[in-house]
């Protein structure tokens, strides 16, 4: 089933790219992916993102295209996905829960973001990372039930 996922995402590029479904007078391709392939929009927008990712890393659109990552798992490394890291995200995803991998996506481009000198959901005069402030510190509590609560002060 997931060689399919790959297929359809590269039969949909191409649809997409050449806009074939005007030819077959449809106003828009998420009218085209819902009526007559019966897929959301979004699992469509996907699948063609998928496909163009992979002919710029070589380990994840072989092991994509071989079934080795779901579409869910290839959509989740896909913002974190480059050429000199692809074989170990593509080892990472098979090793770990989604939901664990999304984690650990998200931390990787926060990193890779500050090295850049940016900062994933900054605002303007706030500070991103509470926990690099000079004044702030960590404090733990405990209360009569035995939970435990840490509060910045």
């Amino acid at each position: 089933m997931r060689r399919v996922d790959w297929q359809l995402g590269r039969l949909l590029r191409v649809f997409l790219d050449r806009r074939l479904y005007r030819l077959m007078e449809f106003p828009s391709v998420e009218r085209y992916v819902t009526e007559r392939l019966g897929l959301s929009a979004r699992k469509a927008r996907a699948l063609v993102a998928l496909e163009r990712k992979t002919w710029q890393a070589d380990a994840f659109g072989t092991a994509y295209r071989a079934g080795e990552l779901s579409w869910v798992r290839a959509l989740t490394v896909l913002p974190i996905m480059a050429e000199p890291t692809a074989a170990a995200w593509v080892e990472r995803a098979g090793a770990v829960p989604v939901r664990r991998l999304a984690d650990e996506v998200e931390w990787a481009l926060t990193v890779r973001d500050r090295c850049r000198g940016r900062v994933r959901g900054a605002r303007v005069g706030r500070r991103a990372f509470p926990e690099q402030s000079s004044r702030s510190r960590t404090r733990a509590t405990r209360s009569s039930a035995g939970s435990s609560r840490f509060s910045y002060t």
